[in-house]
């Protein structure tokens, strides 16, 4: 069996392993098509396209050139913040507060040289979930093997976000490579895999509490850890984030 440091230095190399890729694809897509722009194979203005759009990843805007018949590079970014709810994790239920944020670069075939796209590339994401525990009715908190009063906890805050690099991978439907000018309007349907969430617990006990002091920190420490733990195992399968956009786009 596997000892924590193990598999914790197991999970962590993955998840390192994960976003360089993913970081070395974005950078491969944008690097080949700066490289195109130099040498000229990407024809200007007529083969720009801008957008903007709203769906799962929030309210965004992008840009793509289309540099053969058949294939488009595309780079956008999304943000949304202002999602409340109360949800039960671990030993205590959360007030918590979603923020969405995310900036793509995607590479668009359009395999029938029409509107028909799949598209493939990495996202960065930048999504979080923060927010504060609320005490329970005898007015406690679960932390690890512990069930201590609130007062002397004070706030127990938690954030919850992801590696920062995610593979994408989807399908959708936009105006052909080299259309003409003009409006259009576009939809794509697709999934990110974000990898496995990191949850950080931060209690801010008040000054006079025992847990402020020295003794009461070591104490807490390992109870934390494994409240943590007992966290990410409740939220563990939110692994991909599902992406649904609509907008509407100008060819130049």
């Amino acid at each position: 069996m596997q000892g924590p440091e193990t598999a914790g230095s197991r999970r962590a190399w993955r998840t390192a392993a994960a976003a360089r890729a993913a970081r070395a694809t974005m950078t491969a897509m944008i690097a080949m098509v700066a490289a195109m722009a130099v040498a000229g194979a990407i024809p200007a203005a007529a083969q720009v396209t801008a957008d903007v759009q709203a769906g799962t990843p929030g309210i965004g805007a992008g840009v793509a050139w289309s540099f053969v018949p058949e294939l488009a590079l595309r780079l956008e970014g999304s943000y949304f913040s202002g999602i409340n709810r109360s949800e039960q994790a671990g030993g205590n239920r959360y007030q918590a507060r979603l923020r969405l944020g995310s900036a793509g670069a995607l590479l668009d075939w359009h395999p029938l040289g029409g509107g028909f796209r799949v598209s493939a590339g990495a996202l960065y994401d930048a999504n979080r979930v923060e927010g504060d525990s609320l005490p329970s009715s005898d007015g406690t908190y679960a932390i690890g093997t512990l069930r201590l009063p609130a007062a002397a906890v004070g706030t127990l805050h938690g954030k919850v976000d992801y590696p920062s690099f995610a593979p994408y991978a989807g399908f959708g439907w936009s105006a052909a490579p080299r259309a003409g000018p003009g409006f259009g309007v576009f939809a794509d349907l697709g999934v990110a895999f974000v990898g496995r969430p990191r949850v950080t617990l931060t209690p801010e006990p008040p000054p006079g509490s025992p847990l402020a002091t020295p003794a009461g920190q070591a104490l807490l420490a390992p109870e934390v850890s494994l409240e943590e733990a007992r966290v990410e195992q409740k939220i563990d399968g939110y692994r991909y984030f599902p992406v649904l956009a609509v907008g509407i786009s100008y060819r130049f």
